[in-house]
């Protein structure tokens, strides 16, 4: 992942601000909900999720949210989703929808992310971000 192009993105296309000093964290699948990081998270008062927008991406923000309870978070989701879903070709099952309904059931950070994929049937990894359509 390009951190130059994420972050431009970021500002550009979601409430999230570049000005201030900031750490990133880059991590691979649920790794980052692994207990063993709870001690350096937790020095984090808020935190800001670039995730996919897909199952996995609302259960690694679960996750966080059950690791961090006090920790406050942001599920970032750029302001062209739709436009940009409109374009994803595969459609989710019904199974999978349940199982994305009830991922984000008890966290309302990630209504909006539960209703873009219920609404619209489709995903998008956040890796499709850095690509202009």
């Amino acid at each position: 992942i390009d951190v130059d192009k994420t972050l431009a993105f970021l500002a550009k296309r979601t409430h999230f601000n570049v000005e201030h000093d900031m750490d990133v964290i880059f991590t691979e699948g649920n790794e980052i909900s692994n207990s063993l990081h709870k001690p350096f998270l937790s020095q984090y008062k808020h935190l800001f999720l670039c995730l996919d927008i897909d199952l996995g991406g609302l259960l690694i923000a679960k996750n966080i949210a059950s690791l961090l309870p006090n920790t406050s978070f942001d599920f970032l989701i750029p302001d062209d989703i739709s436009s940009r879903l409109e374009r994803v070709v595969e459609v989710k099952p019904s199974d999978y929808l349940d199982k994305v309904i009830n991922a984000g059931r008890s966290h309302p950070e990630l209504k909006l992310a539960v209703k873009l994929i219920k609404d619209s049937r489709k995903t998008l990894e956040q890796e499709s971000y850095l690509y202009d359509y």
